[in-house]
């Protein structure tokens, strides 16, 4: 996993490497102050996540993200946003721009979970580029055929895998739910492919849950408001994952 970061606050960007460590000790960081010099750059780095705050020198955060989309190199990135302390309130327009966004003045719990958001997203935007490069033959052909049904069901249930490593007790459930789920459809009249898509694709309303803590996923008593608005972000979380 390789993060760039663009910032001209060396103690913004000294704490965004130590926290990005704790959540990740593999993840190779490379950060500069200029960005102009970060454009140039990229072609041979070909970050996963890029980071840049609110306050670069020399051009807007609107224009310097317009830049960032037309570069091939980052084309599959992640983009966050670092809205610096003073700085005014991003529009919706440069917010639109972005995978996520935080905020300077945040304590490291809170940058904490927006970093492991954006590291969570780009693993699993990996195993499934990854995964989609599987050879799958199809039955009663000698051919060799890439992304074809097979490999999306393959796709499907290594995520539904991933989902249970996170919560022990939620095997079960997803499983039934993908039965379940064909089931209806078979009595609805559905035709079996079907009822055999959707068996495989129902266990993923939950996949986002992969980007939530583990305290807050597994928490036996009730969430407080601030948990449970983290928890509601699942949605987003399995939208940004599966809409790859």
């Amino acid at each position: 996993m390789f993060v760039l970061i663009v910032s001209t606050n060396a103690s913004i960007a000294k704490k965004l490497s130590h926290v990005l460590h704790e959540l990740e000790s593999s993840v190779t960081i490379h950060s500069v102050n200029d960005p102009f010099r970060a454009l140039e750059g990229v072609a041979n780095i070909e970050p996963d996540i890029v980071l840049i705050d609110s306050q670069l020198p020399d051009v807007s955060t609107s224009e310097f993200l317009q830049w960032l989309h037309c570069v091939p190199q980052l084309y599959k990135a992640l983009i966050g946003l670092l809205i610096m302390s003073g700085s005014p309130q991003p529009s919706r327009q440069t917010l639109d721009c972005v995978d996520d966004f935080m905020k300077s003045d945040m304590n490291s719990y809170e940058w904490k979970i927006k970093l492991r958001l954006l590291l969570t997203l780009r693993q699993q935007q990996k195993i499934i580029q990854e995964l989609r490069q599987i050879q799958v033959p199809l039955k009663g052909e000698n051919t060799v055929t890439y992304g074809n049904i097979e490999c999306e069901k393959e796709i499907l249930s290594r995520l539904a895998l991933a989902r249970q490593y996170k919560d022990k007790n939620t095997g079960e459930h997803l499983s039934r739910f993908g039965e379940v789920s064909a089931a209806i459809a078979h009595e609805l009249g559905m035709k079996a492919g079907y009822c055999d898509v959707l068996r495989h694709a129902a266990p993923m309303h939950d996949i986002g849950k992969i980007g939530v803590l583990d305290h807050i996923l597994n928490k036996p008593t009730k969430l407080t408001s601030k948990e449970k608005e983290i928890m509601q972000n699942h949605t987003l979380i399995g939208h940004k994952i599966l809409k790859w």
